[in-house]
């Protein structure tokens, strides 16, 4: 559970209410989902909900650039840790091969 959803449960039900902010006659979904992900990042440090509406993937990525570049510079070295044999036999293959190609070319 989220350290956001568990201050609800441990406040209790009666300490918890919805506050409607404004009344908007939209009858797109996209533009409706916009205007709440607006106030959102205006008061992200205030709600529960912290999941941004509206936001494409490219701006999800703009927006937390230095935690996906660390969640892939772990994923990649654990990856190098778990397969060091697979990775070792692939460039000894590989070199092999360049090798043999290379003379190949030259003769």
């Amino acid at each position: 559970m989220t350290t956001r959803a568990k201050i609800l449960f441990d406040l209790g039900g009666d300490q918890c209410y919805i506050e409607p902010i404004e009344e908007v006659d939209v009858l797109d979904r996209i533009a409706l989902n916009k205007r709440e992900g607006f106030y959102i990042r205006e008061r992200l440090n205030d709600l529960v909900n912290c999941k941004i509406e509206g936001r494409t993937l490219s701006e999800y990525k703009k927006d937390n650039k230095e935690k996906l570049n660390s969640y892939h510079r772990e994923y990649q070295r654990l990856y190098r840790i778990l397969h060091k044999d697979k990775i070792q036999a692939y460039q000894k293959s590989y070199q092999k091969a360049r090798v043999a190609s290379l003379k190949a070319a030259i003769i």
